[in-house]
């Protein structure tokens, strides 16, 4: 990974950031019900990559905090984070970075603090990703009406990302309609019934806030 330019390194930063926080997160909340230990060991290959997408977009707000796209990196940042910012604030290099960063993360956990209204990534949480783009396919052609709502499209709020980026709108919209599935469909974890796709605000809002003193 290290061997590819600036550019793809970020590529995959962003993407990591986006799939593994919205993984480690519905892992935290529902798989493992808050057993940190039993979350980190049973996800021992996910880390690595998370801290990697870490640093990676830390390593670009060094470069130039100022930059347009920083907005973007920043977001990705705060999912990544609070993923488990306990894990991640224990590792001294990535502590002493976000340090660096301390001021401008804190606004951004304000800035992208999930609403009632409107769609954030920080709401979304799911077992497997691929759970997500499944459930799209399967709706779409349920229904005849493709989305046109990619899973890069979930992981940002920002409605301009790209020329074809979707409405944000549209992305709430499929959040929800596939945590509605899931919800009548539910997997059983330990004994209970669990949809594995969720779109929740309000917990958003709590990890949010846990990453604000873990910071």
């Amino acid at each position: 990974m290290q061997s590819l330019g600036q550019p793809h390194q970020l590529r995959v930063a962003l993407g990591h950031a986006g799939a593994l926080s919205c993984h480690l997160r519905f892992g935290r909340e529902a798989t493992y019900a808050g057993d940190l230990a039993a979350l980190r060991a049973d996800n021992a290959t996910d880390y690595p990559w998370l801290r990697f997408a870490v640093l990676t977009l830390l390593e670009a707000l060094d470069r130039d905090a100022s930059a347009p796209e920083c907005t973007h990196y920043l977001e990705a940042l705060v999912g990544a984070l609070s993923a488990d910012p306990e894990w991640l604030m224990a590792d001294h290099e990535v502590a002493a970075r976000v340090a660096a960063h301390r001021d401008a993360l804190r606004r951004a956990t304000e800035t992208f603090r999930p609403g009632d209204a409107g769609y954030s990534p920080l709401a979304l949480f799911y077992n497997f990703s691929h759970n997500i783009v499944k459930g799209a396919v399967v709706d779409a052609m349920l229904w005849g009406d493709p989305w046109n709502v990619t899973l890069n499209d979930l992981f940002t709020s920002d409605g301009a990302l790209s020329h074809h980026a979707s409405p944000l709108g549209r992305r709430q919209k499929l959040a929800v309609t596939l945590m509605d599935y899931a919800r009548k469909n539910p997997h059983r974890i330990d004994g209970r019934p669990v949809p594995v796709i969720v779109y929740d605000p309000a917990s958003g809002r709590r990890l949010l806030d846990g990453l604000r003193r873990a910071i």
